[in-house]
Formats: C-alpha cells, structure tokens, sequence
C-alpha cells in the first residue's frame, strides 16, 4: 500500500459487534487518574490556518465520503457530515418545529456508571425515539454493547425550523398589536373631541 500504515481486513457485519468484529482497535487499559491519557493521536492540518484541513475521512466502502473531522481555524475543529445538495433527492421544506420541539423533554441526569456524581444534561434515547426518529439510534436489550444513542446534530433543523415558526408568530403578534394601538389612538382622539 501507498500509506504509512494500511490495514484491511473483510469482516461480516452485525447488529451487536464483538471484540473481533473491528478492523482496527485501540485501547488503553490503564484506566489513569488523568484525564489525559489519549488513546488516538491525531496530528496534521496546519500550524497557521489558512484553509481547512482534513485530519479524519469517514467514506463507505467504495470510497465515497460521507464526513470526517476538519481544521477550520488555527486552534478549532469541525466534525462534517456529507450534506451536499447534488446527493439529495425529494427536498421539502420541514413543518411543524415548534410541534416536534414542545414534545420533547430535556432532563438533567447522572450516568449510573460515573462515581463522580457530575451531572449531564440531553434527552432519553427511548422517550427521543418517540418524537423525533431521526435523531436516534435504535438499540437493542444490550445496554453496554449496543445502547441506544442520540445524534445530537440531528435536531438542529428542527430547532432552526421552531425558531422561524416562534419568529412569525411573534412578528404577526407585533402587528396585531400595532393595528390595535392604531385603534386606541383612534377611539382616544374620538373621545377627546367630545
């Protein structure tokens, strides 16, 4: 192969991945005090930024990328997926944001498995699940292999869509509430000249 290092291997694919069922593992099993411990260095991109640089490429098999992990300024990152317009078919406007938003429910919760005690806030997979599909992976009855999980990025179309819904509805209160200013002044002036 062309690169520094290059590993394929074929391996079948399944719903509840095992320990074999990876190309390439990583692991530090030290469990350290420190935060610090990294167990994936990735260096590259550029010291003074002038563009964007590719640091990680995720693409399908035939090669195809779909996102990765970009520089996009001199001490910043972005993680990207694929979302150009050419690839896209049956575009339509999204309704009913403010609907999707006001059926979620945020919380605050601590992981069972933290003994820190530090508090998180997001949403239940499952509750999630039933409001907004999109944003979720399902899981299975495995909670440690195969969890569900939440796309967070997913919800901001829904978000962007439910602030522009919360803006017309406060802009044609604003003119209802300037029609009826207009009419007080009027009914004033009519009551003042008798």
């Amino acid at each position: 192969p062309a690169n520094a290092l290059h590993v394929r291997r074929n391996i079948a694919g399944s719903a509840t991945p095992n320990a074999t069922q990876f190309v390439a593992r990583f692991e530090n099993n030290e469990n350290p005090a420190s935060a610090d411990a990294a167990v994936l260095w990735v260096q590259g991109g550029q010291n003074t930024y002038s563009s964007n640089s590719e640091l990680i490429r995720f693409a399908r098999p035939n090669g195809a990328r779909i996102g990765g992990v970009r520089q996009v300024t001199t001490t910043s990152i972005a993680y990207t997926t694929t979302s150009d317009g050419r690839l896209k078919t049956n575009v339509q406007n999204l309704t009913n944001g403010l609907k999707t938003i006001t059926a979620m429910q945020p919380v605050s919760y601590n992981w069972k498995i933290d003994s820190t005690g530090k508090g998180e806030i997001g949403f239940i997979a499952q509750e999630l699940y039933k409001v907004y599909p999109n944003a979720v992976i399902k899981g299975n009855d495995n909670d440690v292999n195969d969890p569900y999980q939440i796309d967070y990025g997913k919800l901001t179309p829904v978000l962007v869509q439910a602030i522009k819904e919360q803006e017309k509805i406060i802009n044609d209160l604003h003119i209802l509430m300037n029609k009826m200013q207009e009419e007080i002044s009027l009914l004033k002036q009519q009551v003042y000249k008798k």
